[in-house]
């Protein structure tokens, strides 16, 4: 029997073709939504073949890929509240520049993927798997704001909430990127006063008397 080989060169060049797939991607799924949204086009934008695009898992795979680079930040699409810059406490140690570092990175990461998640939402109602996808996308945005409040209180920087799962679905839904959309692109917001108000709103939810 043949011995299965894969070259890490081979390999190395293979993902750097699915992440030029997903750069590409990005934009036309956020301009023209996600029925819209073509293989051949995704294709052509890309300079890739169809074979790339069904290789990558169909056109579903392409989009949740594309969405978590965005989300991130980073092409390896590391999920945002694992990025290196968000798991240490800042160094002059107070609540205010550790909600600052994530009001900033949330920001950041709604900018980005803003118009992807119209196209999340759209193409959930049609396509399974991003139906399947998006209802795991709200249970893991819970999970990052208890994540967020555990880190904070590990860091010494704040007491656990009296009641824990009101204060993160407040912290989740104050970052969503449908607030950004509503504040900035609808209501002429700038990203700045964006981030400032989100950063308000954290520490009005976790610079507070709570229980030891």
């Amino acid at each position: 029997m043949a011995r299965e080989y894969t070259s890490p060169v081979r390999e190395k060049k293979a993902e750097q073709t699915r992440v030029r797939v997903c750069l590409a991607a990005a934009p036309l799924f956020a301009e023209h939504g996600y029925a819209a949204t073509s293989m051949r086009t995704l294709a052509s934008a890309a300079g890739t073949s169809m074979d790339t695009i069904y290789g990558m898992g169909g056109k579903a795979e392409v989009f949740l890929r594309t969405l978590e680079i965005s989300l991130s930040g980073l092409t390896d699409g590391t999920p945002l509240f694992d990025r290196p810059d968000l798991l240490t406490a800042p160094r002059s140690g107070t609540l205010r520049d550790a909600l600052a570092a994530f009001a900033s990175a949330l920001t950041d990461a709604d900018r980005r993927s803003v118009g992807l998640w119209s196209a999340f939402a759209e193409g959930a109602n049609t396509d399974p798997t991003l139906a399947a996808a998006f209802a795991q996308r709200v249970t893991d945005m819970r999970a990052e704001a208890h994540r967020m409040i555990h880190r904070l209180a590990d860091w010494g920087l704040c007491r656990f909430p009296e009641d824990i799962d009101r204060t993160a679905d407040l912290l989740w839904t104050a970052a969503h990127p449908s607030n950004y959309q509503l504040l900035v692109r609808h209501a002429g917001w700038s990203p700045a006063e964006f981030e400032q108000w989100l950063l308000g709103r954290f520490l009005e939810l976790l610079d507070a008397p709570s229980r030891p």
